[in-house]
């Protein structure tokens, strides 16, 4: 909707513009000054509507993380840990496995 509307705005712009060099209020130089400073105006204007998009997008991440965080976990802890040997060896052992076809 905002860039629909800053493009009706320049399109009315140059409509007037044009009418009033036509009546010989303005000339063209000043017509066109007026006009590259209207577009750099409605430029930062419709990138408002984009930013504002964005941040409803971080709004909606961040939202969604804090639900992340405050997740219970459902992997509980041993009620009684075997504690690691000091120091570690760092071994793997493959016990019971088997393969099939």
């Amino acid at each position: 909707m905002v860039i629909f509307l800053g493009s009706a705005a320049i399109v009315f712009l140059v409509w007037w513009g044009a009418r009033s060099v036509f009546e010989g209020t303005v000339t063209a130089g000043q017509l066109a000054q007026f006009l590259i400073y209207a577009l750099m105006a409605s430029g930062a204007l419709t990138n408002v509507s984009e930013v504002l998009g964005t941040l409803q997008t971080v709004a909606g991440a961040t939202e969604r993380l804090t639900e992340i965080l405050d997740t219970e976990p459902s992997i509980t802890e041993a009620a009684t840990p075997v504690a690691l040997p000091n120091p570690p060896l760092g071994t793997v052992a493959f016990r019971s496995g088997q393969f099939r076809l």
